[in-house]
């Protein structure tokens, strides 16, 4: 029995589908349908029951259920364990602006503390760029975000990792929301909806390709669009009342400006904007060095303390 296979079991059984655990996995429904199935002719026994509802447990099923949730806990402390006599090393990782800005917050202190024998170094550039970088760079360790609205960048990114062979899980998936200025009257509204956006302008960066601008302008102020260079420039115009811009939710929380309070997030009834799932690439094996393992896993640990707090 693979560790692979009892994390898509699980998932399933969290999901209560197949399809829906092969998004959460970025993967696809016969591949999990494949993987489940082999589980099954392999311990010679149904585990799931397929209704009109999605799927169920058998008794035998619960059994091994019970099962793998304690053997992934094991297999989680394994990864939490304290290295023993780790050299003083370097640990370099590859992600967009968004998420260096992030770590840096929080995370960078975190690992000072804990693993005071370890340098992080983090390496900026756009979303697209970052796998190439981490193979022109030789980085190990990278985060990409993959948006629900660009199914084929998504897939492109994921067929990169495939064809390295490298490991890739789900870190953080971040909803999507509306900044506005602390002085925006909508900030205080107690609903806001898609009509009230018209009063606003809108701040995406000035590449063409903009996804936000060619996903939501359509519900802004015609017109008024603040097109900038750099994440820190559109969040100073939206500080100053002058427009509004979408990011990440939680990714974000730890600008300046928002934990000042001169941002706020705008929820609006009736416009889901999506998400986005941070996910962590990085070679498999010994292909890692110990330090590299060791942020890996203080990574993994990190996202899913903040996911449980945010939850």
């Amino acid at each position: 029995m693979k560790i692979e296979q009892m994390v898509c079991f699980q998932k399933v059984v969290q999901c209560k589908s197949f399809t829906k655990a092969a998004n959460e996995l970025y993967t696809t429904q016969p591949s999990v349908s494949k993987t489940i199935d082999a589980m099954e002719k392999e311990l010679g026994r149904q585990l799931f029951l397929r209704t009109s509802r999605g799927v169920e447990l058998t008794d035998f099923g619960q059994r091994v259920c019970n099962d793998v949730r304690v053997i992934l806990r094991i297999i989680d402390s394994w990864q939490e364990a304290e290295p023993d006599g780790l050299p003083h090393q370097e640990v370099h990782i590859q992600s967009t602006s968004t998420m260096c800005n992030f770590l840096s917050a929080d995370f960078l202190t975190r690992c000072r503390k804990r693993r005071p024998g370890i340098d992080i170094m983090l390496h900026e550039c756009r979303r697209a760029e970052v796998v190439r970088e981490m193979l022109g760079k030789g980085i190990n360790i990278g985060i990409v975000p993959l948006r629900e609205e660009n199914a084929a960048d998504t897939a492109a990114i994921l067929e990169v990792v495939k064809k390295n062979h490298w490991d890739s899980c789900a870190l953080l998936r971040d909803h999507k929301t509306i900044f506005v200025s602390a002085k925006e009257p909508l900030a205080s509204k107690e609903t806001v909806t898609t009509s009230d956006l018209k009063n606003l302008a809108l701040s995406t960066y000035s590449i063409a390709g903009d996804e936000n601008w060619l996903l939501y302008s359509k519900y802004f102020r015609a017109g008024g669009a603040y097109r900038r260079h750099s994440k820190e420039s559109i969040l100073s115009f939206v500080a100053q009342g002058k427009c509004a811009t979408i990011f990440p939710k939680i990714t974000s929380q730890y600008e300046s400006m928002i934990r000042s309070g001169l941002i706020v997030p705008l929820d609006v009834q009736g416009l889901d904007m999506g998400s986005v799932t941070f996910q962590l690439i990085h070679p498999v094996g010994n292909a890692l060095r110990e330090a590299e393992l060791v942020i890996t896993n203080e990574l993994k640990r990190y996202f899913k303390e903040l996911m449980a707090q945010s939850n």
